[in-house]
């Protein structure tokens, strides 16, 4: 359905068909299904027929990259390691954060050829999904009840698409004979009893049937992940692609990969299950210059600028970052009393500090400094809580450099707005919902601007233009133009989340 809704919304009617339903097939449903059909995409670019995969964003500045987290699969035997971490994809490589140069993981097996945008699009914003990467726990308690039922959003996708393709026809059609012999006995031997055979050919059937499970058991519970894997384990690796039993045995026994090798079935969730703002592929990029926008959903002011700690405790970690405030204070304290802690009608709608990259071996050797940047933090805040400004002008009149005059009727007056304009902004479904009458109801159900959940999927053209309108403040009282010019020739990459808004 999320894939559906982009391509209905962002895709050429030539590309996607009139349906928005192009490029969504089997392969999407039934894992197998990808290795026995190939895909015979067509380049967008070429003749405006099928949809768009990732490779064809190769050389499109800014550069677009997906941030999904990829579970059970852990690249060491660490205690301290865990189960799960990032994975960006981009338009010309598809790799885990904490990825050395030297190392090699999906090369020759899969490339952004392989992967739909939409895919890719929607993975990164499967909030809901079996598998919950740092909100795992969250999930426990129905987790085995999703995994018998085969509920949860989020993917499922062959780690070596370009292997599978090699397949000849006989090895495509195995696992269908496997999936036949393993429900025949269940089948033969009790019609030889019914046509007037012995008890003992029921006994029989139901031994032969659990002596298979048995062996596909084995196979589910075999180590995957080897640098050079044994013949045993390549068996074994081909076995989790194509049985789904095994898949299935697995999931129920939280089976991990462990091993640089990546896991024969990726299992992909949002990306915001490791953290919300997508800043970590862009500080391993080591850029000079990021803009980062933090539309994420806060009960109270004093949230705003949790998610961007969480992400650089997650950074010093895992890239060896240094964090400092523009004039030498601590990060934190500098975040908290700039940023966090101040009252209504004073809060800034932007934060920027200073990053200081390091290389390093391995935890156990001394960092070398390999460069610096500045991050530029963006938020929305309500018009009575953010940094009062001048009296409101028009549209025509703020773009007037630009010579643009955006339409009244679809983007309000001016840029600036007052609380009556966002205040009405109840429920979700339609512009009749809207009204101050609601407000109460609407706050326990979907929260009120500029903290509408994230989970709603049902935003009207007056909170789109609400949100517009709130993120071009943002823009210009940061300055965000300026400071992007600052450095010539900048390298800036989009990443992909699932945040509200701007």
């Amino acid at each position: 359905m999320a894939r559906w809704r982009l391509q209905k919304a962002f895709y050429t009617e030539a590309s996607v068909g009139p349906t928005g339903c192009s490029g969504i097939g089997l392969e999407d449903i039934l894992l197998r299904w990808t290795c026995a059909k190939p895909k015979t995409h067509v380049r967008l670019a070429d003749n405006e027929q099928g949809p768009l995969d990732l490779g064809d964003l190769e050389g499109v500045q800014p550069q677009y990259l997906s941030n999904i987290v990829v579970n059970e699969w852990r690249v060491s035997d660490s205690d301290t390691e865990l189960d799960y971490e990032l994975l960006i994809m981009s338009p010309t490589d598809i790799e885990r954060v904490d990825r050395r140069p030297e190392e090699e993981q999906f090369e020759n097996k899969l490339h952004s050829r392989n992967i739909d945008l939409s895919a890719a699009m929607a993975t990164s914003a499967a909030a809901v999904a079996r598998h919950m990467g740092a909100y795992e726990k969250s999930a426990e308690s129905v987790k085995q009840l999703q995994i018998v039922l085969g509920l949860g959003m989020g993917a499922s996708m062959v780690s070596d698409v370009e292997g599978e393709k090699r397949e000849n026809c006989c090895l495509r059609a195995l696992p269908f004979v496997i999936q036949a012999i393993r429900g025949l006995p269940l089948v033969t031997f009790p019609l030889v009893y019914f046509a007037g055979g012995s008890e003992i050919w029921v006994a029989i059937g139901v031994f032969a049937f659990f002596l298979i499970l048995s062996v596909l058991a084995v196979f589910a519970v075999m180590k995957t992940g080897s640098r050079n894997p044994s013949r045993v384990e390549i068996v074994a690796r081909w076995f989790i692609s194509n049985v789904p039993f095994i898949r299935y045995i697995r999931d129920m026994l939280y089976v991990v990969n462990q091993g640089p090798m990546p896991p024969p079935i990726l299992r992909l969730s949002d990306g915001g299950h490791i953290e919300n703002l997508a800043i970590l592929p862009l500080l391993k990029k080591r850029l000079p210059k990021i803009v980062v926008v933090d539309g994420g959903h806060k009960t109270r002011d004093s949230e705003w600028g949790d998610s961007l700690l969480d992400a650089l405790t997650l950074a010093r970690r895992k890239l060896h970052c240094s964090f400092i405030g523009k004039d030498g204070r601590d990060v934190i304290e500098d975040i908290k009393e700039k940023f966090v802690y101040k009252p209504p009608g004073s809060q800034p709608r932007s934060y920027s500090f200073k990053v200081h990259y390091y290389d390093k071996e391995d935890l156990y050797t001394e960092g070398t400094k390999v460069g610096e940047g500045e991050i530029l933090l963006l938020s929305p805040r309500h018009p009575d809580k953010g940094v009062q400004r001048e009296e409101p002008v028009s549209w025509k009149e703020a773009l007037r450099d630009i010579d643009i005059d955006l339409e009244a009727a679809k983007w309000g007056e001016s840029p600036q707005q007052v609380a009556d304009d966002v205040d009405s902004l109840t429920f979700c479904c339609c512009d009749c919902c809207h009204s101050t009458k609601c407000q109460k109801m609407s706050n326990v159900m979907c929260d009120a601007f500029p903290q509408h959940n994230t989970a709603n999927q049902f935003f009207t053209p007056r909170m789109f233009e609400a949100y517009h309108r709130e993120g071009y403040n943002a823009c210009v009282e940061a300055k965000a133009a300026a400071f992007l010019g600052a450095v010539n020739g900048i390298e800036m990459t989009c990443a992909a989340e699932h945040h509200t808004g701007l």
